[in-house]
């Protein structure tokens, strides 16, 4: 990988922003850039068949993104078209710049691209910028619609999508002044039809930071869930319940009992 220069970086980036609208050569030589500063290393203990892990500086993702999106800024079709071409390409580094170009923009657009996009994204940690920073500024301009649209998405039967709906969560309810968690409560409910693991986990992790936010709160949501019976609901009340304070572990070990 090479050292970044500031200046080349600005220059290579700009050369790419003049093929605009031209978005096959754009995701070609973003794609090229991408190449040019990867920092290509194996994980420890890999073997000489495993595939070489490529990693870019963020800089150069975020410097391509802010070039790409100030080409196309006023056009959100343009946009759409160039972040998808990005994507598709399914490079880590391209879906990651996708991602930082979706950052930029609060308008309606950002949800449809988000859900797309989560549909195909196996990668955790493109995920986790995704659902993240990727669509933080739309969730924070419409927060009653991006309320509705996690409503929405968690009621799709693509694991993919609920998962990544469970990560837009975490990052609002962390917030310290997010405070309308019974909203939370109701999208949640019920628990009994996160059937995948992998949007288990990330469930979970959501109901810990409620138990941190609200101990009460969250013990109540646990409780009536467990009225259901269903055993996905006793597994998260197992699960979850070190996480509680001692008085809320009582009430739930005995809901359990029951």
């Amino acid at each position: 990988m090479p050292a970044i220069d500031p200046g080349r970086l600005e220059r290579e980036v700009e050369h790419i922003r003049t093929l605009l609208p031209d978005v096959g050569r754009v995701t070609r030589q973003a794609s090229d850039l991408m190449e040019r500063y990867a920092d290509r290393t194996r994980r420890p203990g890999s073997t000489s068949r495993s595939q070489p892990r490529l990693t870019v500086p963020h800089p150069v993702v975020m410097t391509l993104a802010r070039s790409l999106h100030a080409g196309t800024i006023g056009d959100v079709d343009a946009q759409g078209t160039l972040a998808d071409s990005l994507w598709e390409t399914e490079q880590t580094e391209l879906r990651r710049t996708a991602a930082a170009m979706l950052s930029m923009r609060q308008d309606d657009g950002v949800p449809v691209l988000a859900e797309r996009w989560a549909r195909t994204c196996t990668n955790a940690s493109v995920r986790e910028e995704l659902a993240g920073k990727g669509i933080q500024a739309w969730r924070d301009a419409q927060p009653e619609e991006a309320l509705q649209q996690m409503k929405i998405w968690l009621e799709k039967p693509w694991t993919h999508v609920q998962a990544f709906t469970l990560l837009v969560l975490q990052e609002l309810v962390a917030q310290p002044g997010f405070d309308n968690l019974p909203a939370i409560f109701h999208l949640l409910h019920p628990v009994s039809r996160f059937e995948r693991r992998e949007v288990r986990i990330a469930l979970q992790a959501l109901v810990e930071i409620l138990i941190e936010r609200s101990p009460p709160e969250a013990a109540f949501f646990i409780i009536d869930e467990l009225a259901s019976g269903h055993k996905r609901a006793v597994q998260l009340a197992r699960k979850t319940l070190k996480a509680f304070p001692r008085d809320q572990q009582r009430l739930i070990r005995r809901a359990l009992s029951a």
